[in-house]
């Protein structure tokens, strides 16, 4: 075996035990968290504030380069074992190996530690709710939907329509963010990148996806608005240090929720509402649903969302798939983890119906109730 080839294992070897060395340092909370935000955060800013100055997503150039380096290097590696070049095929399997072990170092030394920090710092209920107080907030949110939508502008076919640019939802979006002064939260802000390969995300129901080496947060630019909005919020909180996706999503609902601007606003209602219709199930109230007064245009919206992804989503089994094994391996329930989970129990009384009884309501539900019992 060439020198080059045994340096290249050598190597390979070392990264692989640093990869495992992190892994086995995040299972403990007290260490990822200082990890996060004694060495992650610190890098971010450094890496994060010259990366950010580059126009393209760093990633997806990155990535690109890299798949097709490694196909063009296992086409030579096949060729060379049938040709009995050896030495050449072990010295570019090293090479491509090498290559992988050093950006789950990266990785793992970044998002890795994350996603096992201490549990989110955002404001919220710490107590169970009666149901006719959760009923009353439920109703509560859902009027200033109503309100809401009366502000955004709509097109002939009954669909609320978004005037800002890309360019202004993401510095809109950036300074919102500025109002997290917790220390929980990674005090630099990156700015969001368009991912040229969009119809590929599309293809795939991708909305958007973040590199925590690169400190970048990439998002979709073929989707519709509202969807945009929350994507872009979310990938954000994964910079911030927020890599566990129901806390990303949480930070994004509270970011946009709380907003002054009615189209960052709308794109929260859109993609949590059901956190809050649940309630009236929740709480047995039949009644309350009846009387809910829901915009048309909020339907037509929610309908149209519906078929958009209906008709791009040709791979996206493939995607959560894919994305369902990576967040296992994070120490996550794979994509059930995206949504927050209320904790209740079913009964069936006399009648033969179903009669819930909640323990405690979800993190994101807890942290809508917080927002409208201050209002």
């Amino acid at each position: 075996m060439q020198q080059s080839t045994k340096r290249k294992f050598i190597a390979m070897t070392v990264f692989t035990m640093l990869v495992i060395a992190n892994f086995l340092l995040s299972m403990s909370e007290k260490v990822s968290e200082w990890m996060t935000r004694h060495v992650y955060f610190v890098y971010a800013k450094v890496v994060g504030s010259f990366i950010g100055h580059i126009e393209c997503d760093v990633f997806e150039v990155g990535a690109f380069i890299f798949v097709l380096v490694d196909l063009i290097y296992i086409g030579l590696i096949i060729y060379d074992f049938v040709k009995k070049n050896n030495n050449r095929a072990w010295n570019n399997l090293a090479g491509i190996l090498l290559g992988i072990v050093v950006v789950a170092f990266l990785y793992t030394g970044t998002a890795g530690f994350a996603y096992k920090r201490e549990k989110l710092d955002i404001d919220k209920l710490d107590y169970l709710v009666d149901e006719t107080a959760a009923v009353n907030l439920a109703n509560s949110y859902f009027a200033d939907i109503y309100e809401t939508i009366n502000l955004l502008e709509k097109n002939s076919e009954g669909h609320t329509i978004c005037p800002y640019s890309d360019d202004e939802i993401v510095e809109k979006i950036s300074k919102e963010y500025e109002r997290l002064t917790s220390e929980y939260f990674l005090n630099y802000t990156s700015t969001p990148k368009q991912i040229a390969s969009s119809y590929l995300m599309s293809a795939f129901g991708i909305e958007g996806i973040t590199f925590a080496p690169t400190v970048e947060a990439g998002y979709n630019t073929q989707m519709l608005y509202y969807d945009k909005i929350c994507a872009i919020a979310h990938e954000l909180a994964h910079t911030k240090g927020v890599m566990r996706e129901a806390d990303a999503n949480e930070v994004a609902y509270y970011v946009l929720l709380t907003s002054s601007d009615p189209y960052l606003k709308y794109s929260a209602f859109i993609n949590s509402y059901k956190y809050m219709y649940s309630v009236y199930f929740l709480t047995n109230d039949t009644e309350a649903i009846k009387e809910l007064q829901i915009s048309s245009f909020f339907i037509n919206d929610l309908n149209f969302r519906s078929e958009f992804w209906t008709e791009k989503d040709v791979l996206e089994k493939v995607s959560n798939f894919m994305n369902d094994l990576y967040l296992k391996l994070n120490g996550q329930s794979g994509v059930d983890s995206y949504h927050s989970k209320t904790d209740y129990s079913v009964d069936v009384d006399d009648s033969g119906k179903e009669i819930y009884k909640v323990s405690a309501y979800s993190d994101v539900q807890n942290m809508i109730f917080k927002i409208y019992l201050s209002k």
